[in-house]
């Protein structure tokens, strides 16, 4: 990882992540892989999103930890790792006054404060 510079957190979290991963997957005999690694990055990374309650971010960073974990460090072939689910970030809802709040809410200020309100909102500032 050092080699493909990734940063020295980048190497840290995915190590947490592939240690996670192998102490909750490998049983302790120590058994090998079967063909079965998509089922379990997906019931790892359903795991995470239902018992521990991570955001898709954090679900999405630990599948490129284990994607690279198969990659690089077994040498698995792709072909068997395409059907892995990436966690979709949940879209967020903007909130917008109506006119008639928006009215209220500069008749309700007074000076300098009520001219910016005033200027935001008429040129088009506030959607940002």
């Amino acid at each position: 990882m050092t080699v493909r510079h990734y940063s020295r957190c980048t190497i840290d979290r995915y190590k947490k992540w592939v240690q996670l991963f192998l102490t909750q997957n490998i049983a302790s005999d120590n058994k090998c892989y079967n063909q079965s690694e998509q089922k379990e990055i997906n019931e790892y990374l359903k795991f995470l999103a239902l018992k521990k309650n991570v955001s898709a971010s954090t679900q999405n960073q630990a599948l490129a930890a284990l994607l690279f974990y198969y990659r690089f460090v077994k040498n698995e072939p792709m072909e068997k790792l395409t059907n892995v689910v990436h966690a979709k970030k949940k879209t967020r809802i903007p909130v917008v006054f109506s006119r008639q709040e928006v009215s209220k809410i500069i008749g309700n200020l007074t000076g300098t404060k009520k001219l910016i309100a005033k200027l935001l909102y008429g040129t088009g500032l506030r959607l940002n």
